[in-house]
């Protein structure tokens, strides 16, 4: 099958008399650029930090390993029961500063670094992210985002998973500037993420 040039090898084998639709290995978009329809709205899933932004430039790559949708069932079990994985390539992608999630996490990392909350980040430049999505759930690792407003060098790193019920369970490593380890070495400071995409929780842990 091709949908608007993108090539889809699928097939429905039956596994315990249920069909299950299967997707073969392949790459949908290559340096496809982001455009302000709220930057994609599946994106959201994976990088949350994109999760309803208009002003967004940059492009990205996505490639799809596999996929398992079985096709019968309510709609809920289906979404419980579809996993996917893939990886997402991001290219120099920025934004502004406005949305909650965004304004959450700059305003911990500003305050670590005595500095005031950047307006503008760089989600990620040429950055591998691989997913997986299961039980309703999306995980990812590998999503870099930079602060070029609070510190040049400063680049954070994010892992963990976003639900469909926009729900978050992240974990933001940053160097620790301010915050030295006993030994004099700039340490690391880890933030936990939960709440929604809507109303972020963000606190600092405790080694």
């Amino acid at each position: 099958m091709d949908v608007d040039a993108i090539d889809l090898g699928m097939e429905v084998q039956y596994e315990a008399d249920i069909p299950v639709l299967k997707l073969a290995p392949m790459k949908v978009f290559d340096h496809r650029r982001l455009t302000g329809q709220r930057s994609e709205e599946w994106l959201r899933l994976i990088v949350p930090a994109l999760a309803d932004v208009a002003d967004v430039q940059g492009e990205f790559s996505l490639s799809i390993d596999s996929m398992r949708v079985p096709l019968s069932g309510s709609k809920q079990q289906i979404l419980r029961s579809t996993e996917l994985s893939g990886q997402l390539q991001l290219h120099d992608v920025t934004t502004k500063v406005e949305t909650p999630l965004l304004a959450a996490m700059v305003k911990v990392l500003a305050d670590q670094y005595g500095k005031t909350p950047s307006e503008t980040i760089r989600v990620a430049k040429d950055a591998d992210i691989h997913f997986e999505f299961r039980d309703g759930r999306l995980f990812q690792e590998g999503l870099q985002i930079g602060f070029p407003d609070i510190s040049p060098d400063l680049l954070c790193r994010a892992s963990g998973s976003v639900g469909l019920d926009r729900s978050l369970d992240l974990i933001l490593q940053a160097p620790a500037v301010l915050a030295e380890t006993q030994k004099g070495k700039p340490g690391e400071v880890r933030f936990k993420v939960t709440g929604t995409i809507d109303d972020p929780k963000v606190v600092e842990m405790e080694d």
